[in-house]
């Protein structure tokens, strides 16, 4: 009798496994886990390798903005994006000028503008200014860390082209394209105000990158400069 009971009881568990179907649950968790993945590469990728648009190279950039950043070599600690452009757009800084927001605790690292015309006082993320023809541009930055002996790799990521376009809410949008040969570039410059060291921002079709040690203080300032045509010419640059 008891012989008996075992084997009705395995004959039940072999029904109970026979109908649990395990294998597909485990395949699709695994493209689950394989789709997030290419999802994380494509942002990357999408992020870091944003097409060129090479239509516009023999056109200088009217609606345009750069990412400035900043890196401690030594922590390896990296600022997030700073911005700055022009746009032929009325009340374009009050409107794209935004405001940062203080560090949180130590280990940081930060490009900031500071007190920009045309906004109140304070310190900026962003900071765009109005297009107006054959114009100099210049733009007043901060890099600040609490690492006094930081040795600092100061550099941008490349001219984002701005198309704008009125979207179906009849709002100004903009459509960006990262390019890395529009002559606007061979206008702009970069100065340590403090040395008065002034950088080309072009080696080749390469970003250059300032380094620098913070030589004892926590905050240094810089200036992007865009000179107009009219300059370039007589000093012979153009």
């Amino acid at each position: 009798m008891l012989k008996i009971k075992k084997f009705f009881y395995l004959l039940i568990l072999m029904i109970m496994l026979a109908g649990c179907d395990t294998s597909s649950d485990v395949i699709n968790s695994d493209n689950k886990v394989n789709a997030i993945d290419e999802i994380v590469k494509e942002e990357i990728v999408n992020e870091n390798t944003v097409p060129e648009k090479r239509s516009i190279v023999a056109e200088k950039a009217i609606n345009w903005y750069i990412r400035l950043q900043a890196e401690d070599t030594s922590k390896q600690i990296i600022s997030s994006n700073t911005q700055l452009g022009v746009l032929d757009e009325e009340g374009a800084t009050v409107k794209h000028t935004l405001s940062t927001l203080p560090p949180m605790g130590s280990d940081y690292i930060d490009i900031v503008f500071q007190d920009p015309v045309g906004v109140d006082a304070g310190e900026y993320k962003t900071n765009f200014q109005q297009f107006a023809e054959n114009s100099e541009y210049r733009w007043q930055f901060t890099v600040k860390t609490d690492n006094t002996n930081a040795n600092i790799a100061l550099t941008w990521r490349g001219l984002y082209v701005l198309n704008p376009y009125i979207d179906d809410q009849d709002r100004q949008r903009y459509e960006e394209t990262r390019s890395m040969s529009n002559l606007l570039i061979r206008n702009m410059q970069l100065i340590d105000v403090d040395t008065g060291n002034v950088m080309n921002v072009l080696s080749g079709d390469n970003a250059k990158v300032y380094y620098f040690n913070m030589n004892g203080k926590t905050e240094k300032t810089f200036e992007w400069v865009v000179l107009p045509d009219s300059a370039l010419a007589s000093s012979g640059s153009k």
